[in-house]
C-alpha cells in the first residue's frame, strides 16, 4: 500500500474531499496506467457518491469504459465501472457487468463489485456469499474491507465483523469505520444517548464531515435536545438544501414552538415547505410533512381568528370503494394507507369519521366496511384533484364488517349532488345501526363512534 494512498485516504476520512480529489487526479495523471491507480478510482467513486454528484459519476463511468478498452486489466476496470453504475442506480448496466464477471478468476475488484451487487439485490433473510477468502493476498483497497464488513452485517455474522475490525485497525489505523458502525448500530437499536456520544466525538475530530453533523443532530433531536440540534445543522449546512436536513430542522422548531407566537413556529413552517419541495424534486413521498403542515395551519388559523365559530357535530361518512380500489386498500402495506388524501368534497371536515366501504353485490341488503379514518383537517384545495381531505387511519379491518340494511327501500345514508360521487353522509338511524353491529365486534372502533360530539367548525 503506497504512502500516497494512505495520505489521500486520511483526507477522505477527515472530510477534505476537494483536496482529496485534486490529489488523486494528480497521481492518476502522472501514473497513466498502473495497478496502483485502482484504489484511487475506487476512492473517487466513493467521494462523488457521498456528495450526490450524479453528473460527475456518470462522466467517470464513461471514462472508466474507455480506460478498460485500452488496458490489459479489462476485468478490473469493468468491476470499478460496475460500482459507478450501482451508485447511479443503473441496475441493468450493473447486471450486464456482473454476468460478464461471473466466471472470471478470483480478483479483488471483481469480488468487491459482485458482493455489492448481491447486497443490493438480496432480501434481508438471504445470506450473501463472497470470494474474498479465495484471494492469494490480502486486498490493499480500504473499501474492499468495508464491503466485507457490510456483508458480515447483512449475514449477521459477528465473527466476520470482528475479523474486519481487527484487520482495519492494523492496515488503516486512522479509519473511523468502527466508531461509525457503533453510532449507526446505536441509532438502529434506539440507543440515542450512545449514538449522540459516538457522533459527537466523530464530528469533533472531523468537523468537515457533514454526515457526522447530520447523525449527531439526529441523535440530539431524538434526545429532545432541539436547540443544539438546530445549532449544529445550521453551522454544518448554512444554506441547507438537503431534504432530510430540512425535515429535522422543521421538526426541532416544531418541538420548540409552544404556540403560534413563538419565533420557531414560522421557522418550522418555512423548513417544512422547503423539505416538501426538496422531497418532491427527488420523487419521494411528502404526505407525512403535508399532514403536519395542514395540522399546524389549522392551529394557526384558529389562533389568528377573532370570529366566534358555531359548534358543529362530528359527522360520519361512507366512502365507496370500487373493486380495484378495495383490493389495493386491503393489500397495501400499512405505511401506504396510514395517511391518505381523498377527494371527498367540501363537506367532510376536521374530526369527521370516514368509513371506507363497499356494497355487497351478492347480498343486496348489506354494506361492507373495510376501514375507518379520521379527517385531520378541513378540506384543502388541490389544483388538479379539487377539494381533498387528509385522512389518518384509525383501523383497517382484518375482515370486512357487514352491515345489514334492515329496510333497503329507506336509505340510511344521504346521497346528494353536493357530495362527490361515492361519498355518503350517515343519518342518525344509519349511525346507530353501524354502532350496533360494530359494538360487539370491535370495541376500539365503537369507542370512536361513541365519542361523536360537538366541535367548533
Amino acid at each position: 500500500m503506497s504512502k500516497e494512498y494512505q495520505r489521500l485516504l486520511n483526507l477522505y476520512f477527515k472530510g477534505n474531499t476537494e483536496a482529496c480529489i485534486d490529489g488523486l487526479c494528480a497521481v492518476i495523471e502522472a501514473k497513466k496506467d498502473h495497478p496502483e491507480l485502482f484504489p484511487l478510482y475506487r476512492l473517487w467513486i466513493e467521494i462523488l457518491a457521498e456528495k450526490g454528484d450524479l453528473q460527475s459519476l456518470h462522466e467517470l463511468a464513461q471514462h472508466l469504459l474507455y480506460r478498460g478498452s485500452v488496458s490489459p486489466w479489462f476485468a478490473v476496470w469493468q468491476s470499478i465501472r460496475g460500482i459507478c453504475h450501482l451508485e447511479l442506480d443503473e441496475i441493468e448496466a450493473a447486471h450486464l457487468i456482473a454476468m460478464g464477471l461471473k466466471n472470471a478468476p478470483p480478483e479483488a475488484y471483481a469480488i468487491d463489485f459482485l458482493a455489492r451487487y448481491a447486497l443490493r439485490l438480496a432480501s434481508p433473510n438471504r445470506k450473501v456469499k463472497t470470494s474474498f477468502k479465495e484471494l492469494h493476498q490480502d486486498p490493499v483497497d480500504y473499501f474492499h474491507y468495508r464491503t466485507r464488513l457490510e456483508v458480515g452485517v447483512h449475514n449477521q455474522s459477528t465473527k466476520e465483523q470482528n475479523q474486519i475490525f481487527n484487520i482495519l485497525s492494523q492496515l488503516f489505523p486512522t479509519a473511523p469505520l468502527a466508531a461509525q458502525f457503533a453510532g449507526h448500530q446505536a441509532i438502529e437499536e434506539k440507543r440515542y444517548k450512545d449514538a449522540k456520544e459516538n457522533f459527537a466525538s466523530l464530528y469533533k475530530q472531523n468537523p468537515k464531515r457533514l454526515d457526522y453533523a447530520f447523525y449527531f443532530s439526529y441523535a440530539l433531536m431524538q434526545n429532545q435536545e432541539y436547540e443544539q440540534a438546530i445549532t449544529t445543522l445550521e453551522q454544518a449546512y448554512p444554506k441547507a438544501k438537503d431534504a432530510d436536513v430540512l425535515n429535522i430542522l422543521a421538526f426541532c422548531h416544531e418541538a420548540k414552538a409552544t404556540d403560534v407566537a413563538h419565533p420557531s413556529w414560522q421557522e418550522a413552517k418555512k423548513f417544512r415547505q422547503q423539505a416538501m419541495a426538496a422531497y418532491g424534486k427527488l420523487g419521494l413521498p411528502t404526505s407525512e410533512l403535508e399532514l403536519r403542515q395542514h395540522q399546524k395551519q389549522a392551529v394557526e388559523n384558529k389562533a389568528n381568528s377573532t370570529e366566534v365559530k358555531p359548534l358543529r357535530i362530528i359527522e360520519t361518512w361512507f366512502f365507496h370503494l370500487s373493486q380495484a380500489d378495495k383490493h389495493e386498500f386491503l393489500t397495501a402495506k400499512p405505511s401506504e394507507v396510514e395517511v391518505l388524501y381523498q377527494p371527498l368534497g367540501k363537506s367532510v371536515c376536521e374530526n369527521d369519521l370516514v368509513f371506507f366501504a363497499g356494497f355487497d353485490h351478492m347480498q343486496k341488503e348489506s354494506i361492507r366496511l373495510y376501514g375507518l379514518y379520521s379527517a385531520q383537517s378541513n378540506p384543502v384545495f388541490h389544483p388538479v384533484n379539487g377539494w381533498e381531505t387528509p385522512l389518518l387511519l384509525i383501523e383497517r379491518f382484518t375482515a370486512p364488517i357487514n352491515i345489514a340494511v334492515k329496510n333497503p327501500k329507506k336509505k340510511k345514508h344521504t346521497e346528494s349532488p353536493q357530495y362527490p360521487k361515492g361519498v355518503y353522509k350517515l343519518d342518525n338511524s344509519a349511525l346507530e345501526l353501524v354502532k350496533e353491529t360494530i359494538g360487539a365486534m370491535n370495541r376500539g372502533v365503537a369507542s370512536h363512534l361513541n365519542k361523536q360530539a360537538y366541535k367548533t367548525s
